[in-house]
């Protein structure tokens, strides 16, 4: 992966680059995100936030329980429907297109934050952007994600090495819901999840969403973000 990035040292550690992956399979961005943590540690790229939506996927975190399937795998399977092992925390969670992925790659030493830190962080991201499309959503005490009353909308799973973050929160936009009723997402039993276009009763334009997200992540986080001139894998 060759990033265009014509700067000091210095400059990459105060910097955030975005950029925007558009639909792409599970498995090719956390591929992304294993090389570009790997950059970051090394200090050869600046703090980074990935957007993304996924095909239908069904990820497995370190988290997992036994019968967090309601369903046989091989009937997922059989639907065209993928399933991933992931190294984020967390237990089983559905990704599919509508769902927005925010998947940032950022040295958290760095930036002076713990875990539970980020995590708190994380959560006010999507809260500002639930609140600009006057959602109100809110935090649950030992659920780390995001509550529209006793529904789901938002979801945090985390992997640190070596103080570098990568996965991160996915945020239920225009998401067919339906895929959640094979599992117990979040390895939390017959939780209930919600999309923003359902509590919104209309589907919504993912790049106003994406606007808000980048939005408040610079509220949220110390940084002025700025897309990159040029990637490619390499």
């Amino acid at each position: 992966m060759i990033l265009n990035l014509d700067q000091t040292s210095e400059a990459l550690e105060l910097s955030c680059i975005t950029l925007d992956l558009g639909l792409v399979p599970y498995s090719h961005a956390a591929e992304i995100q294993e090389k570009m943590v790997r950059m970051r540690a090394a200090g050869a790229l600046p703090n980074t936030l990935l957007l993304a939506e996924h095909p239908s996927t069904f990820t497995i975190g370190r988290f997992k329980r036994a019968n967090d399937f309601k369903v046989s795998r091989a009937s997922l399977l059989a639907q065209g429907l993928a399933i991933c092992q992931s190294d984020r925390g967390g237990g089983v969670i559905y990704h599919g297109p509508g769902q927005l992925l925010v998947y940032p790659i950022l040295g958290l030493k760095q930036l002076g934050l713990s875990v539970s830190q980020y995590v708190h962080s994380l959560e006010e991201v999507a809260l500002q952007v639930l609140e600009a499309f006057n959602i109100q959503g809110q935090r649950k005490p030992g659920y780390p994600g995001i509550w529209v009353g006793a529904a789901k909308i938002g979801f945090i799973g985390l992997h640190i090495s070596c103080g570098i973050s990568k996965h991160g929160l996915a945020l239920n936009v225009n998401t067919d819901l339906r895929y959640f009723d094979y599992i117990d997402s979040c390895g939390i039993p017959q939780v209930a999840v919600t999309s923003m276009a359902e509590l919104c009763g209309a589907s919504l334009e993912m790049s106003m969403v994406k606007e808000r997200v980048l939005q408040a992540f610079q509220s949220v986080f110390p940084f002025k973000l700025r897309k990159a001139s040029h990637v490619s894998d390499g």
